[in-house]
């Protein structure tokens, strides 16, 4: 009993102790005037109100992207961001910039002169006119205010650059009507014979021929289903299938073409109609399959998709 007296009388001696070495060091509010000041600079950014944002921007205003991998980025003063602003709001549709989720803003008053930030957490979301593509990404940003707290003298942006960057692509090479070629395809090539391989074993029954085929670890998805199968699973459904329907037939349709991407992916789209006996009633049915099968550098599929409608087998 002593022994458990000891214990507990250290462990609140290291609570006091922790307790004791805290340091307040500022203030988070909710609300505040600073607050209100970042997100109409935000919206005044994504309508290009160029009254409000050079109002709002200190002298010496510096904006840039903490995420970037430019590491000679220097960022962009306020002219810049109104450059960008004008962009977005003329090329894009629907662009906003607007809350994510439940989450909402706070400032940050530090004590010792240390100044004023504000923290936002937002999504920027736009369409683009040119392209049709999206960008729809968590955008956070960071205001650092002057020591008045009334203008912004730096915005720390956390962004997908990523996917800012694909985009620029696109509208680059849309300005200039042009194409950007992403690979060659092929209709004839070793893993299409694969995949011809693939069905044939299929359609004669042989099942660890059809299987060796298959990398060990390949996850093969059925858009019936919402998780993909392994090798073990696939098995099991393939004879579970051919204990109801007998194999008639299996047609190729058109023929295979092979993607083989810039870098080192490659995938095999093919066509069939696979035609079955129902073994109990001895109807015929034909089941129109659309495949991907993704290769490996060695030549095994890695990953298998199938298309078809489950509902003609039932």
């Amino acid at each position: 009993m002593k022994k458990n007296s000891i214990i507990l009388l250290v462990f609140l001696m290291l609570i006091n102790s922790a307790m004791a070495q805290t340091n307040k060091n500022g203030i988070i509010y909710d609300k505040h005037p600073a607050i209100n000041i970042a997100e109409a600079f935000l919206q005044a950014y994504v309508t290009n109100n160029v009254e409000v944002l050079k109002k709002l921007a200190d002298t010496g205003f510096n904006a840039y992207n903490k995420l970037t991998t430019n590491r000679s980025d220097k960022g962009k003063d306020i002219d810049g961001l109104i450059k960008d602003s004008k962009w977005l709001s003329t090329n894009m549709i629907s662009f906003s910039i607007k809350r994510r989720g439940t989450s909402y803003p706070d400032a940050f008053e530090y004590k010792d002169g240390a100044g004023l930030r504000v923290q936002t957490f937002d999504i920027f979301y736009w369409i683009s006119k040119n392209t049709g593509f999206k960008v729809e990404t968590p955008y956070d940003c960071e205001f650092i205010f002057n020591k008045e707290g009334t203008k912004i003298r730096r915005l720390r942006i956390s962004m997908n650059t990523a996917e800012w960057q694909k985009a620029s692509e696109m509208e680059g090479t849309t300005a200039k009507n042009s194409t950007v070629e992403n690979g060659v395809i092929y209709k004839d090539h070793a893993n299409i014979i694969k995949v011809r391989k693939l069905m044939t074993f299929f359609e004669l029954g042989k099942t660890d021929e059809q299987i060796a085929l298959y990398d060990k670890k390949v996850i093969i998805n059925d858009v019936n289903f919402p998780v993909g199968l392994t090798l073990e699973e696939f098995k099991k459904n393939s004879a579970s299938l051919l204990e109801k329907f007998q194999v008639l037939g299996v047609d190729e349709i058109g023929y295979p073409d092979l993607l083989a991407y810039s870098g080192s992916d490659q995938v095999v789209l093919s066509w069939w109609v696979v035609r079955l006996k129902n073994k109990v009633t001895n109807a015929t049915i034909k089941v129109p399959v659309h495949y991907q099968h993704e290769f490996e550098a060695d030549g095994l599929i890695t990953k298998a998709t199938a298309y078809y409608n489950l509902g003609l087998l039932k």
